[in-house]
């Protein structure tokens, strides 16, 4: 047993905490209070022509007539215009009536009902990024929830951008959350809001045809398609829908950008649709942070070629900065980016940019700051455009990095060893359902193999007499190496199984191999060519009664072994155990003690001892993080440095919340979804602590795996 001496690490945790603990609930209050309040006196005291002469007349007869009013403007125009699609008018109506039915002719109070599914589309957005961000909520406020460009396009422009975005936005969320169902419902509900969000759909289903097969992507797109047809049926057959909806003149504004090459037109937004899409389908492996880079890559190359708006810009907004978030953590000075975008904006917009109708009204009045030099509204959109296309660089390349931190070319094999009884299997069990690797013909999921399909001899042979178990000459240790190399070049190998309920080997069956392999065996870590092979070495150093405990309730509960004969074989394998099987802890990783500080009898079926975990991991491992977030999750750790500063000890008393594990493996492990294949299934009391250090280890190795690579 190695020796620890305490390291003083506490100026090193206050500072730590100091830069991870979430703002005081009460700043947080006052300051969503504040922001709401801002964004109430902006609904109520600005404007836009859009909103008070092409939305709320359209909304207004609606609410009137209750009939087509898309058919209705189309027979009889007057120039009022709804570019949307049947779900936008009923959301806006249902929030617009009470106020229509008081015909009152309180302008900001109009202004205040129409605006109401703005606000409220705005703050979910807000709420998933605080849901996402748990401990970033005051940056969320300030440089989202606040933005310039959200405060000016939805409640001064009057643009109502923001709802079909908000469920564009969710419907991603849910989709890499792997609820696929209620992700398309979202996606649907989206497009029958504004038909735009169109564009991101092969996105989607590349996505999911990378991660979850053709099945799931047909369907996706139905669920979509069913969604549309039951809210839009009504108004498919109209002249009106689809000339002022489908047909409008916003939508042609895609070919509105063209390179000419003789009497031929290359329409550059399509073109660089095609390379989009191109570009993400060739990616081998597809994760969240790429999907989320590629849907704000692609709504931004909109609104950089085509012909500017300002609501367009909206689109952009929460999938630019979730990324953000992300990227900032690495590199704080990425909100420059953030915050010239939102200042080449309002210089533009604001000061520069012309629309078709008047754009800003105060009270009704017309608020006209624009300026007539066009060298300098030129200059302007010049500095909007590049820094844009700054932004999408950056979006690009976090994107791509985020994809490739796990990139290995083999597969990633776990090794563990440990005497018999030490809780092997368990283990095996538990990074199963840790890495929640389901799917095992697909070449992701987990292989799992026991060494005792590796001994020589079945039971009641002769040689028994002579050799324990324990012993290396009684296994085909070579065999068994050569088997793993084999498995990790991606060949198949044949093996056979032990059978303890009979004591003889299984007939040999193929065996392909898998993203995750795990060896679980006496002699794991035994020969140097084994422990060449493993990227993550285990070692079980249980109790020595704790353990001798645990064999004799299997063996005699699963195995049907007699006590007596349990307790026999373990005097005389102890010599080999001591020989064969301890000197191979100081090759491992991570070694797991289980012990306790409790009397009890041996193989008492109704004895309950307290377990403690102590867990020694190399010294280069990054524990701060976890420490402090245990600490402040109440559980009793302590955490010490061996002497050669070789490992590092963590020794745990109290079982970790389910829920504490969960948040703690989510803000740890930089994207978790490649690591553990789907949401991990956290086993009972110290065993948790041990699945969320694993996938800690496996995110260390495999970053490192992809560096290399």
């Amino acid at each position: 047993m190695k020796s620890y001496r305490c390291v003083d690490t506490s100026t090193h945790t206050g500072r730590k905490k100091m830069l991870v603990a979430s703002a005081p609930h009460g700043i947080i209050l006052v300051a969503l209070g504040f922001s709401l309040v801002v964004k109430l006196l902006l609904m109520a005291l600005f404007s836009s022509a859009y909103q008070d002469d092409l939305f709320i007349p359209f909304v207004k007869h609606f609410l009137d007539t209750l009939d087509n009013p898309w058919q209705y403007f189309y027979v009889n125009p007057s120039g009022v215009e709804f570019p949307y699609h049947p779900l936008m008018l009923y959301v806006l109506s249902l929030c617009y009536a009470p106020y229509n039915a008081m015909a009152s002719s309180t302008s900001a109070l109009g202004n205040i009902f129409f605006q109401l599914p703005t606000i409220v589309a705005d703050t979910a957005i807000f709420y998933l990024l605080a849901r996402i961000f748990p401990r970033r909520v005051l940056e969320i406020i300030g440089l989202y929830f606040l933005s310039p460009i959200l405060l000016y396009a939805a409640y001064m422009h009057s643009q109502i951008d923001i709802i079909p975005t908000a469920l564009l936005f969710y419907s991603v969320y849910k989709l890499v959350q792997n609820k696929f169902d209620t992700s398309a419902l979202l996606y649907g509900a989206a497009i029958c809001t504004k038909f735009h969000v169109v564009a991101a759909l092969p996105l989607a289903l590349i996505y999911l045809l990378k991660n979850n097969g053709l099945q799931s992507a047909v369907r996706y797109i139905g669920i979509i398609a069913l969604v549309y047809l039951i809210v839009c049926f009504p108004y498919l057959t109209s002249d009106g829908f689809m000339n002022l909806v489908l047909a409008n003149r916003k939508q042609s504004l895609i070919f509105s950008s063209v390179y000419e090459i003789g009497s031929m037109r290359i329409y550059l937004p399509v073109l660089a649709m095609l390379l989009i899409y191109s570009r993400f389908a060739l990616y081998k492996k597809i994760n969240h942070d790429l999907l989320y880079s590629y849907v704000a890559i692609l709504l931004s190359v909109f609104v950089l070629i085509i012909e500017p708006s300002p609501g367009w810009y909206l689109w952009i907004l929460p999938f630019c900065f979730i990324l953000f978030l992300r990227l900032s953590k690495q590199e704080p000075h990425i909100y420059m980016a953030w915050l010239a975008l939102n200042a080449a904006y309002i210089v533009f917009y604001l000061f520069f940019y012309v629309g078709e109708f008047t754009d800003l009204t105060f009270l009704g009045h017309a608020v006209n700051l624009k300026s007539s030099d066009p060298r300098l509204a030129n200059i302007s959109f010049t500095a909007l455009e590049a820094v844009l296309l700054g932004n999408i660089f950056m979006l690009h390349r976090y994107g791509v990095r985020s994809n490739a931190i796990y990139k290995p070319h083999y597969a990633t094999i776990i090794g563990i060893s440990g005497d018999s009884g030490s809780g092997k299997s368990t283990l095996l069990r538990d990074i199963r359902d840790a890495i929640g690797a389901g799917i095992f013909d697909s070449g992701e999921g987990l292989l799992g193999l026991e060494g005792d399909g590796d001994h020589k001899w079945e039971r009641g042979h002769d040689m028994w007499s002579r050799y324990t178990h324990l012993n290396p000459k009684a296994n085909y240790l070579h065999q068994q190496a050569d088997n793993l190399m084999a498995l990790k070049r991606g060949s198949r190998v044949y093996r056979s199984d032990y059978d303890h309920s009979t004591g003889t080997f299984t007939t040999a069956c193929a065996v392909d191999p898998q993203q995750y392999i795990v060896m679980s065996g006496l002699h794991t870590l035994y020969l140097p060519k084994m422990r060449k092979l493993l990227d993550v070495k285990i070692f079980l150093d249980t109790d020595e009664k704790l353990r001798r405990h645990w064999k004799i309730s299997r063996d005699t509960s699963k195995r049907g072994y007699d006590s007596e004969r349990i307790v026999r074989q373990l005097e005389l394998r102890e010599e080999d155990s001591k020989r064969y099987i301890q000197p191979q802890r100081r090759f491992a990783d991570m070694v797991l003690r289980y012990f306790t500080d409790d009397d009890f009898t041996l193989g008492d079926s109704v004895a309950e001892p307290r377990i403690k975990l102590q867990v020694d991991v190399d010294a280069s491992l990054p524990l701060e993080q976890l420490v402090l977030e245990l600490e402040d999750a109440g559980t009793d750790i302590t955490w010490e440095y061996s002497e050669d500063l070789q490992t590092q000890c963590l020794v745990v008393s109290d079982f970790i919340e389910k829920d504490t594990v969960e948040r703690i493996s989510r803000t740890l492990i930089s994207n978790i979804e490649e690591v553990a294949k789907s949401a991990p299934k956290w086993a009972s009391g110290h065993r948790r602590l041990v699945q969320l250090l694993l996938l800690l280890v496996l995110s260390e190795k495999m970053k490192a795996k992809g560096y290399e690579s």
